[in-house]
């Protein structure tokens, strides 16, 4: 008679449930015993992807029991539909008001269905939570096949099975922009043509900024658009690090991001992999917000703050040095830094924004790193800002421009 699985030394046990887990399903798996069920549903729920839809079922799914294996969640937020820029004749140069708010309405309606689900989790979990939002008609639909929602979700999911300890990362988002500008003979051809692109940047990054909305449809503009009373969200403990990766291309409004970041009563790590803004001003209005949301009023608990503002020459035709708002949100972050170990603002503000007014305060005690821009990140050249480190040796901290 042929051992039992539980007669044979756990060593081969283990053995036997990895060689298993490389199946492409393993559900059916956690139905075999006791044993199997906590070995694969660890596996199975510790990184979930999800999006508006499917939050039914994983309220009744993901039971108490299984919370505890969840390490991760990628919440997915699909935008509602709207006119696909190829079919619009002529030139674009603005979005329609009621397509803007119609996507604000259902940002703010699937967060508020999501907190309402993880503030319900045992306190003591720690999750990090992922955020992306987009609409399938963002997209550019000559490149539609490689459209990176659909792209981005299935490399996660073989990075997943991998079973890899790094960290997932996306490279290279905006390639099938790149490729295509060259397609298309740009910068140099028709004007017909270099307004249509510029479109379809907009339609990309978003002709203005995801935010909460309150206010309906058909108020008028002495109405706010958005009340904290109307739309309160619940606290939520689980949460101690958030994440936006590089394919998350339309951006969210500050002010949003700092009302979440509220909600989270355990927040450490805020890691924000954000693409500029379309336009010279939208960008310059994000940094002036930003200020506020991410450096003044930033959570106590926070201790590593990570923000991009990542160009590409395809889809921003605008220079850095035009922005406005970039010494004020450099001042602000090195006032409200002292509780932080850890700060990365990549291509946001110049080192000089941040390291002149540093040479005349007294050194923070707490901030071990300082990152402030894409190539010093890439060769790792980091200003080492130690707390045993004097004003003399900050102003020739090593920082790469």
């Amino acid at each position: 008679m042929p051992p039992r699985f539980h007669s044979l030394p756990p060593e081969i046990q283990g053995m036997i449930l990895q060689e298993v887990s490389r199946d492409p399903s393993t559900a059916a798996y956690a139905a075999v015993c006791k044993a199997w069920q906590h070995f694969f549903e660890q596996k199975n729920f510790k990184s979930l992807a999800i999006d508006q839809h499917e939050l039914t079922s994983f309220r009744e799914i993901v039971t108490p029991r299984r919370q505890r294996f969840v390490k991760h969640i990628w919440y997915r937020i699909l935008l509602p539909e709207h006119k696909s820029l190829h079919l619009t004749p002529g030139s674009k140069i603005a979005e329609d008001p009621r397509v803007l708010w119609r996507a604000d309405n259902r940002f703010t309606e699937c967060i508020l269905r999501l907190w309402d689900i993880i503030s319900l989790w045992n306190a003591e979990n720690r999750i990090t939570l992922e955020l992306s939002a987009f609409s399938y008609q963002d997209w550019d639909h000559v490149t539609q096949p490689e459209r990176i929602f659909e792209r981005d979700l299935e490399a996660y999911k073989a990075h997943k099975k991998s079973e890899s300890r790094e960290p997932y990362h996306y490279d290279n988002p905006q390639g099938p922009y790149v490729e295509q500008y060259g397609f298309w003979g740009l910068p140099n051809t028709i004007s017909g043509i270099q307004d249509y692109w510029q479109a379809l940047t907009y339609e990309l990054l978003g002709w203005k900024d995801i935010e909460f909305v309150t206010a309906a449809q058909d108020d008028d503009k002495r109405v706010a658009y958005f009340k904290e009373e109307d739309a309160i969200l619940p606290s939520v403990p689980i949460v101690s690090k958030f994440l936006i990766r590089n394919t998350q291309f339309r951006q969210f409004w500050p002010q949003t991001l700092l009302y979440m970041f509220e909600s989270f009563d355990n927040l450490e790590d805020i890691t924000i992999e954000r693409w500029a803004s379309g336009t010279l001003k939208l960008e310059s209005g994000w940094i002036k917000n930003a200020a506020k949301s991410l450096a003044e009023w930033l959570p106590v608990p926070v201790k590593k703050l990570s923000v991009n503002g990542e160009k590409c020459a395809v889809l921003h035709d605008w220079d850095p040095c035009e922005l406005e708002n970039r010494e004020a949100l450099g001042k602000h972050l090195r006032q409200n830094s002292k509780r932080l170990e850890h700060m990365s603002v990549v291509d946001i503000i110049d080192a000089s924004h941040f390291l002149d007014i540093f040479r005349t305060y007294v050194t923070d005690e707490d901030l071990r790193t300082f990152i402030r821009n894409a190539k010093a990140k890439r060769d790792r050249g980091v200003a080492l800002l130690r707390s045993e480190s004097s004003t003399q040796d900050a102003k020739t901290s090593n920082t790469r421009n």
